[in-house]
């Protein structure tokens, strides 16, 4: 766990698309996959647009043209889950089977796709974040590993998230503004150091319903999806140093 959390870190350093393929690779191994594969999307309408392929980054074989089908998407019962959940999905050739869909599996298993877990993050704006690690080996859903593999990718996927925006989508001129007041920036320093909002009270004095009070401001005001999510992002900014 120390090791991924480390490369997690090391995805807030990368400073090209380059580097963030590579941290990406570096945690997909650590996770015990093979293949990863991440999209930014943004919607062309928050309200009533489809969501619009941003960037990808991926280290499938360019072979597999299926991974880039627009059609084969639409029909993908992956893909589809994603669209409107935000917890990681185990899926495996089951999956597609049950969804009329198993020539869709048959193609991607023939590149190393057999099995796999993915998880998607639905933010403000219209923004959304996807990524899935992938393996030639048939996984088991109900496998009491498959808990700390969703746990591990919705980590790596609130780091990733941050970093692919910095580093695949136009950022705004000018330096970003501190929106976090003292409170929301003690609070997730202390998160960001593993505390509890338990401990966090304890340690700053404040009740704890204060504290998750704070930490759900923050959230808000980065515009994140998770408490993980926001100290990512608060590290990525400087903001927590």
């Amino acid at each position: 766990m120390t090791a991924l959390i480390e490369i997690c870190e090391s995805l807030l350093a990368a400073d090209s698309p380059e580097g963030l393929h590579a941290g990406l690779l570096r945690a997909t191994h650590a996770m015990g996959f093979e293949l990863f594969g991440s999209f930014v999307l943004h919607d062309a309408n928050p309200i009533m647009g489809q969501p619009e392929l941003i960037a990808r980054v991926h280290n499938v074989s360019p072979g597999f043209g299926a991974f880039t089908d627009p059609s084969a998407s639409k029909r993908d019962p992956v893909l589809q889950f994603v669209k409107s959940a935000s917890l990681p999905l185990v899926w495996n050739q089951d999956t597609y089977v049950h969804a009329g869909c198993g020539d869709l599996w048959e193609d991607g298993a023939q590149w190393g796709l057999v099995s796999g877990v993915i998880t998607a993050m639905h933010l403000p704006g219209g923004r959304h974040f996807c990524l899935g690690v992938d393996t030639a080996r048939h996984l088991n859903p109900a496998d009491p590993r498959r808990t700390v593999e969703r746990a591990h990718l919705s980590l790596v996927a609130a780091y990733a998230q941050t970093a692919s925006e910095r580093l695949l989508v136009t950022a705004p001129d000018g330096p970003m503004t501190n929106p976090l007041s003292a409170r929301e920036r003690e609070c997730l320093l202390w998160s960001a150091a593993g505390k509890t909002a338990w401990e966090t009270s304890v340690i700053v004095s404040i009740a704890e319903s204060t504290v998750a009070k704070h930490l759900d401001s923050a959230i808000k005001k980065l515009e994140c999806s998770t408490k993980v999510h926001a100290v990512a992002k608060a590290l990525q900014a400087g903001w927590l140093s």
